[in-house]
């Protein structure tokens, strides 16, 4: 999957390669034929400000949904974001 190719707009996903929990949406993105940015912790200072910003935490998976132009909900928890995923790219078709 690559950041500059997306089905689903408006979403983010925060994450580290070697973690496993990130590990699982991934696969399940792939698994579904789907792709989305991905934001890799490691390396990229800023994936790292924007999150502890927005959540005061710095957990990774976690899915920022873009709800309205300028505003944003965060997901964590690898299983809740694979369920929102399932949902929403179900209602896409």
């Amino acid at each position: 999957m690559e950041a500059d190719v997306q089905d689903a707009e408006g979403l983010v996903l925060y994450q580290t390669e070697g973690c496993p929990y990130c590990v699982k949406v991934r696969r399940y993105l792939e698994q579904a034929g789907r792709s989305i940015e991905l934001r890799d912790l490691r390396g990229t200072p800023d994936a790292v400000q924007e999150l502890i910003a927005a959540t005061r935490r710095r957990t990774v998976p976690c899915l920022r949904i873009e709800t309205a132009p300028g505003d944003f909900e965060w997901l964590h928890e690898s299983a809740d974001i694979i369920d929102y995923l399932a949902a929403r790219f179900a209602e896409e078709g």
